[in-house]
């Protein structure tokens, strides 16, 4: 993946946070219900702004578009309607503060990605070297622990209001997943090559 190390700089300057949720809405494997409920009973972080990186006219985003809307949150969503140009979709992630994968106990498919499942979301953070913000569950996979922040239940926008106030935590895991051999795209790419062709056939 293409990386440029200027996301941090201008969200500071333009004052807004990008939290990017990638995938086309998905009630299953992401949590949105308790990401709203949350907005209607905590104090919003000024600047906020979560990117929902996908298709939305599935039946879960027309529901999940229209609860937005009605609730008068639109102002703090980044929406895309249609398929989204490849260009475009990793320029979006690049230019994210963090990646949020959104998956929590609520999600039906919670328990398949505690055990074998992987997220799309989190291969997107690993080769744009992108801190993740998870659910605390996760925080006992060691990989998570060197990527990511976390954040308890009901806790999600509190947490995404201490890393604005405290940066110095996400800025040390980018850098650290900046320096990582195992977060260079070829060395992801030969992986998974490996994965493909082994055992040989």
């Amino acid at each position: 993946f293409p990386v440029e190390d200027t996301a941090g700089q201008e969200a500071k300057q333009q004052q807004i946070y990008r939290i990017c949720i990638p995938g086309a809405v998905d009630f299953a494997r992401r949590d949105y219900p308790s990401l709203i409920d949350e907005m209607l009973v905590s104090e919003i972080p000024p600047g906020l702004k979560f990117v929902l990186l996908g298709r939305t006219t599935n039946t879960d985003g027309k529901e999940l578009i229209a609860r937005i809307k009605g609730l008068g949150l639109e102002p703090y969503f980044s929406l895309f309607e249609n398929f989204i140009p490849h260009r475009q979709f990793y320029d979006e992630v690049r230019k994210a503060w963090i990646v949020l994968p959104l998956v929590t106990p609520r999600c039906r498919d919670y328990k398949d990605y505690m055990e074998h499942k992987i997220t799309g979301s989190f291969n997107l953070a690993y080769g744009f070297r992108q801190p993740m913000l998870m659910h605390d569950s996760f925080a006992r996979t060691k990989i998570y622990r060197e990527t990511s922040l976390f954040f308890p239940d009901g806790g999600l926008l509190r947490t995404i209001r201490q890393c604005m106030e405290h940066p110095t935590p996400l800025k040390a895991i980018k850098k650290s997943m900046a320096e990582k051999t195992d977060f260079r795209f070829d060395y992801q790419a030969e992986k998974y090559i490996g994965f493909i062709y082994w055992p040989p056939h």
